[in-house]
């Protein structure tokens, strides 16, 4: 068993492949289109564009979140 502070400090790359997942869970969930209508991009085009930066690291945040959660 890893511990917290293990899980805090999981790799980026994990991190990263964890909050991917969890973003395309939720498009699937919103049926792929943002509030307006507009058709949500793939994770690999979200977490490419510079733009959505902030929105990126928030679902990092909730993905290291999850991983807390989920050990402890």
């Amino acid at each position: 068993m890893i511990t917290k502070q293990q899980a805090i400090n999981a790799p980026y790359s994990t991190m990263k492949k964890l909050a991917m997942a969890m973003y395309d869970e939720y498009c699937a969930e919103v049926g792929g289109k943002a509030y307006d209508g507009r058709p949500l991009p793939t994770a690999k085009e979200f977490f490419a564009d510079a733009t959505k930066d902030k929105q990126a690291h928030g679902w990092m945040a909730a993905a290291s979140k999850a991983l807390e959660l989920i050990l402890y």
